[in-house]
């Protein structure tokens, strides 16, 4: 089980780790609030796909067994307003690891 704190944290790494590497541009502290996707989002598409790509083997580590991130799966994530905040998916996990 991975709790919602500590998902934060791995998606505050993955930030560092993508601006880093020049996907962004700024340096982000992210909180429950931090929009991922949608309006406001800094990411932009390579930088969000790559995100979601770093998180998930972040999670495998800490977890010792993969987690794919499927938005349609998210049940707070509403397709029509495509947003996505960092609470919303850090709750997702939490709540799927613990049925693990």
């Amino acid at each position: 089980m991975i709790g919602e704190q500590r998902v934060l944290e791995l998606i505050q790494e993955s930030f560092d780790s993508l601006y880093r590497v020049g996907l962004t541009k700024t340096e982000m502290k992210v909180d429950r609030t931090t929009v991922l996707l949608g309006n406001g989002a800094t990411l932009e598409s390579i930088a969000f796909v790559t995100f979601v790509a770093d998180l998930e083997d972040r999670l495998d580590r800490e977890n010792g067994e993969p987690i794919y991130l499927v938005l349609s799966e998210i049940h707070e994530f509403n397709p029509s307003k495509a947003s996505l905040a960092a609470g919303t998916l850090a709750q997702f996990i939490a709540a799927r690891t613990a049925q693990s």
